[in-house]
Order: C-alpha cells, then structure tokens, then sequence
C-alpha cells in the first residue's frame, strides 16, 4: 500500500516514516507539510492511502478532502488528529478513517492493515472505526 504523510510538523512526518518502516506492505511515497504539495503528491504519485493531519495549512479540511475525492484515482483519506472529538467532523467531510493521535501507534498500524485488506479491487470507501 502506497502512503503519502500529509502532516504540518516534521516531527509528526518523521515519526510516522519510522513507523511505517518495519512494515513490508506499507510504502510511504511522499510527503506533505501543506496542501498545495499534498493535492500534487496525490496527482503524481497516486497513493493508495492519504494520511491527512486535520490541522494542515490552508484551505478548510473538509473541502481539502472532497477536492482529494474528485481526483482520478482517488485515495482512501485517514484523517488524523489528537483530538477524538473532531471524528465525526471528519467523518462527516468525507474521510474514509480517523485516527486518534492519542492512541498506540500499533493502532493505526492495524488501521491501516484493516484498510488495506478491505480495499480489494478498490472498493467503495472502507469504515474502519
């Protein structure tokens, strides 16, 4: 599964790659630090996988994430935040998954596994809780 890192803080960036590391069927192929660079990752790499910090600069995140849907291949949207209360906000934008930053890296590990078995032929958006 190829993954592109949408995330303000290179820290957060950083952290994620090192996670996905040990992971064989995870590929990070790109990185973003804002939205400008995240919409042109998704047209030039076509990722399987969007990992959307919700507080990435610029435009809103809810129409970020519907401009990602409109693309030709779209990308499964995980969005990503320290604050468990803005799920159903995220859920409510369109994004396929959220996952609480608060929460065991192991946990979005199997996320993204869940995701990934769930994706097949790429299926209608997956709703791993």
């Amino acid at each position: 599964m190829n993954l592109v890192i949408a995330a303000q803080q290179a820290a957060t960036r950083s952290a994620l790659q090192m996670l996905f590391r040990e992971e064989p069927d995870l590929n990070v192929v790109g990185e973003a630090a804002n939205r400008e660079a995240l919409v042109a990752h998704v047209d030039s790499l076509r990722p399987d996988v969007v990992l959307l910090d919700w507080r990435l600069p610029g435009q809103p995140t809810a129409e970020l994430i519907s401009a990602l849907h409109e693309r030709n291949r779209r990308p499964t949207v995980v969005v990503l935040s320290g604050r468990p209360e803005f799920e159903q906000v995220a859920r409510a934008a369109g994004a396929d998954a959220f996952f609480n930053m608060g929460d065991p890296p192991r946990r979005l590990l199997a996320l993204l596994h869940t995701l990934f078995e769930g994706r097949g032929e790429k299926q209608d958006s997956p709703q791993p809780g």
